[in-house]
């Protein structure tokens, strides 16, 4: 199944996605209507459970090194791999 990860990875973008439905651990989170001008996350809205932002990208809460290199700013949110395309 395709994660909404993948469809930011695709030249083609999330237009793909528009209309379909997703889940994520299970349970189905809502069909993919897109991203807000500027918020910087991605909207699904379910037809009972209504809408849900998730944001493209996580703060580092603490300073991280890793191979000696420090890592800096936000890095892809991980959730993003786990909500898959249902439909």
């Amino acid at each position: 199944m395709k994660s909404i990860a993948d469809y930011l990875d695709d030249s083609q973008g999330t237009g793909p996605a528009t209309g379909k439905m997703f889940s994520l651990y299970g349970m189905q989170i809502g069909k993919f209507i897109g991203m807000e001008v500027g918020s910087n996350k991605l909207t699904f809205v379910h037809p009972v459970n209504g809408r849900m932002d998730v944001p493209l990208s996580s703060d580092m809460p603490i300073p991280v090194e890793v191979s000696g290199k420090e890592i800096k700013g936000p890095i892809m949110n991980p959730v993003l791999l786990d909500i898959i395309q249902v439909d």
